[in-house]
C-alpha cells in the first residue's frame, strides 16, 4: 500500500510540473489554483467557472521517487506530455489558414471584391451612349450640318475628327443596281456585281448577283473583308459582267474621301460602258465594322448563359457564328457594329465593371463572322 500511495503522489507531482511547464493542460482543481496567470490554454468545462473553497488540510510531504521503477515513470510522463503538447500545437497551426470548400456556385457569401461567382452578381447593366456634343453629323448630334442631320446610311452621330486615319477600318455596303436601259429585275440578275478594294496589284475582286430582291438583302450587301482608309483612298473597282464570265459591260473605279459626307450620304456610282455611256447606277456606303465582343463560346447555349450575366438598356446584343475555318468556328455573343472611338470608350467601360468576364471582352473588325 505504501508504495501504491507512493506512486500515485509521484504520478500527481509530475503531472502538476508538466502543467506548469505548459506542456500538459490543468485537469484537477489543485492545477487550476497553481496555473500560472498567464496560461492562455483550454480548461475542462467544469473548471472554466471554479469558484475556490476554504484551504484543504497541509498536504503530506511527497517521498522522493526511486531511482529505478519511479525514475521511468517520470520520464514516460515527460514523454508523452511532449507528444500531447505537440498534437496540440498540429490541432492550433492546421486550423490557422484552412478554406472552406465545396461552396455552391449560387451562394452569396461575402467576399474580397471582384471574386464573387457571376450567378450571385447583379447583371451588368450596358446602357446606350450619348452622341457627343463635338459631333458633325447624324440624327442625334445637335451640331450637325442642315445636310447631315438625316443620314441615307442611318447614323445617328457622325464625329468632325479621326474619320479618315489611315488604319481606320470600313465595311463597304452595296445596293442593287439599277439600269439605265430599263432592263427588269430579271435581266440584272442575269448579270454579276465584282468589286476590288485598293490600289494593289491583283486585289481579289469578289462577285455577286448584280440584283436580288429586297427580302433576300434588306440593307443590300456587305464585303466580308474590312477596308481600311488607305485602301478606299487607294481605289475602288466595280465591274458589270455576264454571270460567270470576265467579260467587262461597264465598269466604275475611284478613290474615296472618307468624311462626314460620304458616312452621312453614301457615295453614288456609275457604271459606263467603253463609250462612256451610263449602264447602271448603284448606292454604296461606308459601314461601321468594330464590334466589342463580349464573349465567344463553343456552341450557342454556353453563349446564351453568359449574356444572363448582362441587362443590354438600349443596346442590342448581337449572336453570331465565327466561319469555321478561324480559331474552330463557333458563337460569339458582341455588341456592334460601332466606329472605332465608340467601341474603344465602351470597352473602357465594360472593363471598368466588376465581373470574371472582362477577361473576354475585345475589340473585332468582324472580318470572321458569317453575317453582319
Amino acid at each position: 500500500m505504501t508504495d501504491e500511495k507512493s506512486n500515485s503522489e509521484l504520478d500527481a507531482l509530475v503531472a502538476r510540473s508538466l502543467v506548469e511547464r505548459g506542456e500538459l493542460i490543468p485537469t484537477t482543481v489543485e492545477e487550476v489554483l497553481e496555473t500560472r496567470a498567464d496560461y492562455d490554454g483550454e480548461l475542462p468545462r467544469a473548471l472554466e467557472r471554479y469558484e475556490p473553497k476554504p484551504e484543504p488540510p497541509e498536504a503530506q510531504p511527497v517521498k522522493a521517487a526511486s531511482r529505478n521503477g519511479d525514475a521511468l515513470r517520470v520520464l514516460s510522463y515527460i514523454g508523452v506530455g511532449a507528444a500531447m503538447a505537440a498534437a496540440i500545437a498540429a490541432f492550433f497551426v492546421s486550423r490557422g489558414d484552412q478554406q472552406i470548400q465545396g461552396e455552391h456556385l449560387g451562394t452569396t457569401r461575402a467576399g474580397p471584391a471582384g471574386t464573387m461567382p457571376v450567378a450571385s452578381q447583379s447583371p451588368v447593366v450596358i446602357r446606350k451612349g450619348s452622341c457627343e456634343a463635338s459631333c458633325c453629323g447624324g440624327g442625334e448630334c445637335a451640331s450637325a450640318e442642315t445636310a447631315y442631320t438625316s443620314c441615307p446610311t442611318e447614323r445617328t452621330c457622325i464625329p468632325c475628327a479621326g474619320l479618315d486615319q489611315a488604319d481606320r477600318l470600313y465595311r463597304v455596303r452595296l445596293g442593287n443596281v439599277a439600269s439605265a436601259s430599263g432592263q427588269t429585275a430579271a435581266a440584272l440578275g442575269q448579270l454579276d456585281l465584282c468589286v476590288s478594294v485598293g490600289s494593289t496589284p491583283g486585289s481579289p475582286w469578289v462577285c455577286e448577283p448584280a440584283y436580288l430582291p429586297a427580302a433576300t438583302r434588306p440593307r443590300g450587301r456587305f464585303l466580308a473583308k474590312a477596308s481600311s482608309v488607305d485602301e478606299l483612298v487607294g481605289g475602288v473597282s466595280m465591274e458589270l459582267r455576264p454571270k460567270g464570265q470576265n467579260k467587262v459591260l461597264a465598269a466604275w473605279r475611284s478613290g474615296i474621301k472618307v468624311g462626314v459626307g460620304s458616312l452621312c450620304k453614301g457615295v453614288s456610282v456609275n457604271l459606263q460602258n467603253e463609250q462612256h455611256e451610263q449602264v447602271g447606277t448603284l448606292s454604296m456606303f461606308l459601314e461601321r465594322t468594330y464590334y466589342v465582343e463580349l464573349a465567344r463560346r463553343p456552341d450557342r447555349a454556353a453563349l446564351d448563359e453568359v449574356a444572363t450575366a448582362f441587362a443590354f438598356d438600349g443596346r442590342t446584343p448581337r449572336f453570331m457564328t465565327v466561319s469555321s475555318d478561324v480559331r474552330g468556328g463557333g458563337h460569339v455573343l458582341a455588341l456592334g457594329p460601332f466606329d472605332k472611338p465608340e467601341a474603344e470608350a465602351l470597352l473602357r467601360e465594360l472593363r471598368g465593371e466588376p465581373t470574371a468576364l472582362g477577361a473576354g471582352f475585345r475589340i473585332d473588325n468582324g472580318d470572321d463572322y458569317d453575317a453582319h
